[in-house]
């Protein structure tokens, strides 16, 4: 049942789609602006369509890969090479060896095809951002998707904590105040976990223009941005999107020593203090006992009986027995809820997922898929390493520095839920390895690559 908000940014969407399947159709550069900035709008609007949930990205993505292929196809363009096609490739030549051992083939060839056109998303996006100014652009679809994805999530927390209906707010039902006391705002998001993940692509833009001197704008312009980020991402209460979050700001801060500096310091005291004032507010509103549930809940207090961490523990130990049943190439790709409904397409336990997406990728396509997976990863970051060290545009180094780190965060945060085909991880890759390209390009660095 539809929403009164999912109907009205449907409609919206919708319109929007239009306009932009034009505009795509004359540059396709305009559908990966469009991709970054919907790619919070995960969960509204969308339509289900047999068991499929058909998001607005779904649509635009489709659109970028007709109409780049066309004009690659038709204006002779030459496909940049960073080495990626050939790992991507391996890749996906070991998700298909697990059809050797699916039971549900064409479940898996629809998980398949999601897998497929997530890639080709990713590395549409690294041949499309060739300049800094393509990237200045796609840096402002981005900000301004996720300002908007921020704004309606604290509306959500306001609504649901004075009484507005979930056909309002949005809010699933599963998150609102009723469960926990508290709502965990998901913004358009499926989940909590997913919109913090999301939003640490979004801080490693941000950590990339605050950590030059020279940014085209000056720090205290994403201050806000900044401040409402982080509370944003705290009111998910998503404990792996905090973990992931506390790793990047800290692995970013020994990395950019230099950017402690009297203005900086300024700057976090004065983060800390809206912090404390707000949560501080928040609290009061909440109540000491719900306050100590919020508390509890972030600082790993109910490990020992929450059903989220007990839940995630009883999936790893299904998924390492799916496993060892077919260690080499897994018991095939999408199988997972399957194996755990033993085979009962009636059900629900057929839409169990991991919580692990390397478990999950261990028990679906075996030690082959978690292999490919890791060795394209590796490439990712290798290729970064070496950007960096050859860049000459400081600019281009801060953003390769920040959006390394924002991917790693990201990754790390994969330890605690799962699905391949998450859109914004593609992207964040795709996005890296076009700047990893521009860098690249603007030196006089010879690299033996692998052409695509």
């Amino acid at each position: 049942m539809f929403t009164i908000s999912a109907i009205i940014i449907g409609l919206i969407g919708l319109g929007v789609c239009a306009l932009l399947a034009i505009k795509i159709s004359q540059n396709p550069f305009w559908g990966l602006m469009a991709i970054i900035f919907f790619l919070p709008f995960e969960r509204i609007p969308t339509i289900e369509v047999a068991d499929f949930t058909l998001k607005i990205n779904h649509i635009l993505g489709f659109l970028l890969i007709i109409f780049w292929i066309l004009d690659w196809a038709f204006s002779h363009k030459k496909i940049k090479g960073a080495g990626i096609g050939g790992v991507l490739l391996f890749f996906f030549l070991t998700l298909t060896l697990s059809f050797i051992n699916t039971k549900m083939p064409a479940r898996s060839a629809i998980y398949l095809l999601l897998d497929i056109f997530a890639m080709l998303i990713f590395f549409i996006a690294s041949q499309l951002i060739d300049s800094k100014e393509k990237l200045h652009r796609v840096q402002t679809a981005l900000f301004w998707g996720a300002g908007l994805a921020i704004g309606f999530g604290f509306f959500q927390f306001i609504g649901d904590m004075i009484g507005l209906p979930l056909a309002i707010t949005g809010l699933d039902p599963g998150y609102s105040k009723i469960v926990f006391g508290f709502p965990r705002i998901q913004a358009f998001s499926r989940e909590p976990l997913y919109f913090g993940n999301y939003l640490l692509l979004v801080l490693g833009f941000l950590l990339a223009n605050i950590g030059q001197a020279s940014s085209r704008k000056k720090p205290r312009a994403f201050f806000w941005l900044l401040t409402a980020l982080i509370a944003t991402m705290i009111l998910t209460a998503s404990r792996g999107a905090l973990l992931g979050l506390a790793f990047f700001l800290l692995a970013w801060l020994f990395v950019k020593k230099k950017i402690i500096t009297p203005k900086t310091i300024t700057y976090l005291s004065a983060l800390l203090v809206i912090f404390a004032l707000g949560f501080g507010l928040i609290f009061s509103l909440l109540g000491k006992e719900l306050k100590d549930v919020f508390v509890g809940h972030i600082s790993l207090a109910d490990l020992s009986f929450g059903e989220s961490t007990q839940g995630r523990l009883f999936a790893y130990e299904r998924a390492i027995s799916a496993f060892k049943t077919a260690p080499l190439v897994g018991i095939g790709i999408g199988n997972y809820g399957a194996f755990t409904a033993n085979y009962d397409l009636q059900s629900p336990d057929i839409k169990n997922i991991v919580n692990n997406e390397y478990i999950e990728l261990l028990a679906e396509n075996g030690i082959a898929g978690l292999a490919g997976f890791l060795m394209l990863i590796i490439y990712v970051f290798w290729r970064s390493a070496l950007a960096i060290k050859v860049a000459k545009d400081d600019e281009l180094k801060n953003y390769l520095i920040a959006l390394s780190l924002a991917l790693a965060a990201i990754l790390l945060q994969y330890n605690f839920f799962s699905t391949l085909s998450v859109l914004h991880i593609w992207v964040a890759m795709g996005v890296l390895v076009g700047v990893q390209n521009i860098a690249f390009a603007n030196s006089n660095h010879k690299i033996q690559i692998i052409n695509q």
